[in-house]
């Protein structure tokens, strides 16, 4: 996460005037004697945001520590909403820039950074797809905005939340055949991995060392089906025998890279499916994942 501003800085200041505790930021109780709705509150911050804002004060507005900062801090603010309501900020700040081309420049390279890199704590895929959206709509944007747009806005498109995830085969080790769609169990979590990649190597073993996952593989309830993407099927199979014996530890064929069924930019990518296949979580953090799964466990067993 290297290059990413820490987020937050100064949100406690802006809560605070606006008469909201922090504590509920993280997700606790308001402490006595604090008054209004925090989430009226919040989605009021989110709309006026950037009603003072200087558009013709590029100097200040391209320092890291101011225009950055800021951004990141409303970006942080539009995940304690709701989905409408930071889509509506966003096309607000989206407008707002687009009054001068050199900051709407500035500052639509770094929402990509945040709402789209695969490091970013601050990773949306929804709130980037309505940024993506707004580009090709709006014309007063010339066609490099829009084509680069229409690009991205494809694969977003693709395995997206709700929706049905893309079918693909794999072989396995031993040469069996299989394809996602023909798992049959209430959960699917899907992983792409790499056997070069270290972090793919930690978190394989985390996984494997779980309690949680083994019980919920014991009951039928998830099945993990872990894919290899690339050409190295020598190595692919050198490091079959960490995967757990009641994974699926499947292979390919390069075919998701050539026909562009998953939008692959770093490994491990996860995936959890329902039993219909459609997307619960698409390209989740590892701790995200088990949270969920952990809620899903905890809720049958209640």
């Amino acid at each position: 996460m290297k290059n990413l501003i820490l987020i937050g800085l100064f949100i406690p200041c802006l809560l605070n005037s606006c008469n909201v505790s922090t504590s509920k930021q993280a997700g606790h109780q308001d402490k006595p004697g604090v008054t209004g709705n925090f989430e009226e509150t919040i989605n009021d911050t989110i709309l006026h945001y950037w009603d003072n804002l200087n558009v013709s004060d590029t100097a200040t507005l391209f320092r890291k520590e101011v225009g950055e900062q800021q951004l990141v801090d409303y970006l942080y603010l539009l995940n304690k909403t709701s989905a409408g309501s930071a889509h509506d900020g966003l096309i607000t700040l989206l407008d707002k820039m687009l009054t001068n081309q050199a900051l709407f420049d500035h500052f639509i390279s770094l929402i990509e950074k945040y709402l789209d890199h695969p490091d970013s704590p601050l990773r949306n895929e929804e709130q980037y797809i309505s940024v993506l959206e707004y580009c090709i709509k709006d014309e007063r944007l010339d066609a490099r905005y829009k084509i680069r747009s229409q690009y991205q806005l494809s694969m977003l498109y693709k395995n997206r939340l709700g929706h049905a995830a893309e079918d693909f085969n794999y072989s396995t080790p031993s040469a069996d055949q299989g394809s996602l769609y023909k798992i049959d169990a209430p959960l699917t979590l899907l992983l792409f991995y790499d056997p070069d990649c270290e972090n793919c190597r930690e978190t394989i073993s985390q996984l494997s060392n779980s309690k949680m996952l083994k019980a919920m593989q014991r009951k039928k309830e998830l099945q993990v089906l872990a894919i290899y993407t690339a050409d190295n099927l020598g190595l692919w199979k050198d490091y079959a025998s960490s995967i757990p014996a009641e994974w699926i530890n499947g292979s390919d064929k390069q075919q998701i890279h050539k026909q562009k069924k998953y939008d692959l930019r770093a490994f491990p990518t996860f995936y959890l499916l329902d039993k219909d296949k459609k997307v619960l979580l698409k390209d989740a953090y590892i701790d995200v994942v088990m949270d969920t799964l952990g809620t899903i466990a905890n809720k049958k067993i209640g």
